[in-house]
């Protein structure tokens, strides 16, 4: 498997970095098969520039030919480029390998400020890609925090996955949610029937390696709930 973490690549009055994942997924599709799009939260701080939350995204994807790291990178790298939005400061890592310290660094940028300088001595000799694509190039650090986030299997919130669209929307039955691969939970309750109000859009979270919707009770049903 190949992760991909970008970040930064937006300003508050473009397209945001998810609409540019699931692009860039689309003009991939002949060549590569994307498993997960999920957004990260991460820390949310005066001192750290960014639109209107600061997260990031990762992408989880299998060659459908021989290809390598490398020609990800530079398929991701070219769009990048092409789709720059002045203002931005985008960041690009791939990864086909992710140890535990990009994952507790994942966890840091949750919570803490975390510096360029931690990631590219986090990314020097590794198995990851990583450039800043314009600006300041601080979108290093979300992207790396992405791929380690994303290993965990224990973070963020589903965008895309494989087998469903990312439009499914309104009120759906528990059941046409499951064939989603998605588990809905109430509480510490798994639902195995009824209707759920989606928020929007279907937006399971990963957590423990699965897709989880999570969601509360109401007088009609159940109400999805909208987490990080």
């Amino acid at each position: 498997m190949f992760y991909v973490g970008i970040d930064d690549t937006d300003t508050i009055d473009s397209r945001g970095t998810n609409k540019l994942a699931l692009m860039i997924v689309e003009e991939l599709r002949d060549h590569w098969k994307c498993h997960q799009v999920l957004r990260h939260q991460l820390f949310e701080d005066e001192r750290v520039p960014f639109t209107s939350k600061n997260s990031s995204a990762s992408l989880l994807f299998s060659p459908l030919r021989h290809q390598s790291a490398d020609n990800l990178f530079d398929e991701f790298r070219c769009r990048m480029l092409r789709e720059f939005i002045p203002g931005s400061d985008p960041g690009l890592a791939v990864a086909t390998g992710v140890d535990e310290s990009v994952m507790r660094f994942g966890y840091d940028c949750q919570s803490e400020l975390c510096t360029q300088e931690k990631v590219r001595q986090l990314a020097k000799g590794g198995s990851i890609k990583l450039e800043g694509l314009g600006g300041t190039n601080d979108g290093i650090i979300g992207a790396l925090a992405a791929i380690g986030l994303a290993a965990t299997e224990n973070d963020g919130r589903v965008i895309y996955l494989d087998g469903w669209s990312h439009q499914i929307e309104g009120e759906q039955s528990v059941d046409a949610i499951r064939d989603k691969n998605v588990t809905v939970m109430c509480g510490e309750k798994e639902i195995h029937s009824g209707f759920v109000t989606l928020h929007k859009k279907l937006r399971p979270n990963k957590r423990n390696g699965q897709n989880v919707l999570f969601v509360e009770e109401t007088t009609h049903g159940y109400r999805a709930l909208k987490l990080p």
